[in-house]
């Protein structure tokens, strides 16, 4: 979002007082001075813009204790960490199928895959949409339960909640995925 051109109207005339008042007794190295300032203020205040990138979004991705009922038996369950997840504080539920569930601004909201999963070098992309937003769930660390555990594989990643407009709201997330 750009900077209303109002907002450094104060920090120029601090410098133009400066200019003035100060040190700098040559005219004309002072109306060149203030102008290298004046254009360097207005560079930052038009390029703090996104031209052509995913800008963030409002939305949220919001943690959940209770696991929704559609999500038995086989499922992922990811938190923001390690600490969050033994605490039961979730951001994501799947059943390994093709439902998904991330509370969104405090609403919980189901997604179905759209695509299969794809490896993509040392990364997993798993795709799902509704009506309002598209998931990307990329897994970029996988760790398989050691021997004599129940048979689970401990997931890091990120989510990447994307709405119509093209704005993106991104988590890390540590998780399990199991039976």
């Amino acid at each position: 979002m750009a900077a209303k051109p109002n907002e450094f109207l104060p920090v120029f005339n601090k410098i133009n007082h400066y200019l003035t008042h100060k040190t700098m007794k040559n005219c004309y190295f002072k109306s060149i001075f203030a102008g290298f300032i004046f254009m360097n203020l207005l560079f930052v205040m038009f390029s703090c813009g996104t031209s052509g990138s995913k800008s963030e979004s409002s939305v949220t991705i919001d943690e959940f204790t209770t696991i929704p009922d559609q999500v038995v038996g086989c499922s992922c369950i990811y938190s923001i960490d390690e600490k969050a997840f033994d605490e039961n504080k979730f951001i994501y539920a799947n059943d390994f199928d093709k439902l998904s569930f991330i509370s969104i601004n405090g609403v919980m909201t189901q997604f179905t895959r759209s695509e299969d999963a794809k490896d993509v070098g040392e990364k997993t992309i798993v795709k799902f949409k509704n009506e309002n937003y598209e998931l990307v769930v990329t897994v970029t660390k996988k760790i398989s339960s050691p021997e004599g555990e129940e048979p689970h594989v401990t997931n890091s990643g990120t989510l990447e909640l994307i709405d119509k407009d093209g704005k993106s709201t991104i988590k890390n997330f540590y998780g399990i995925c199991g039976c």
